[in-house]
């Protein structure tokens, strides 16, 4: 993986597997793993309360949420680009999206992965900013709100269930 908006689709994936009482992934605190710059963190790339959302400070200076919807349309969204072609791509003739029987996280995590790298984002901006949004090192004791990659390489490393 590559580009920020490929972490992004993955993370409102796994926040809205996790937000879906018919997965076996319900109610998961869900982080993904990378490797910044020689260090290990575990956080999140979107964040999530029913759909992705970022705060933003409005024209009369009050601080409000934009929320990106998964009905928006396909061609210049890509939560519902990411969210359609998922239901697409795992849907089984005779029992629904199979990947919601899957309850563990390697499995999730390479099927996931597969799909987000083959979906092409050509043409897509993302409106989120390009932040690991609670971000903890896992191989230091470091913890920030926030920790900005524009323009830094990232590595996809695993995906860890967190208990808070």
């Amino acid at each position: 993986m590559q580009s920020i908006i490929q972490f992004q689709a993955l993370d409102f994936l796994l926040k809205r597997i996790a937000n879906q009482p018919n997965f076996e992934m319900y109610d998961k605190n869900l982080k993904l793993v990378v490797e910044i710059n020689g260090t290990i963190w575990a956080g999140d790339f979107v964040n999530f309360n029913s759909c992705p959302y970022q705060l933003y400070v409005d024209s009369i200076g009050q601080v409000d949420e934009e929320y990106f919807y998964s009905d928006e349309d396909p061609s210049t969204s890509f939560v519902t680009k990411t969210w359609k072609e998922f239901l697409n791509h795992f849907k089984s003739d005779f029992s629904g999206l199979y990947l919601a029987r899957v309850d563990d996280l390697s499995l999730l995590f390479k099927e996931l992965k597969s799909f987000i790298e083959s979906l092409d984002f050509e043409g897509y901006e993302t409106p989120i900013n390009p932040y690991l949004l609670n971000a903890k090192s896992l191989n230091e004791n470091i913890e920030l709100p926030f920790l900005n990659i524009e323009n830094t390489e990232v590595k996809l490393i695993s995906l860890i269930e967190v208990n808070d």
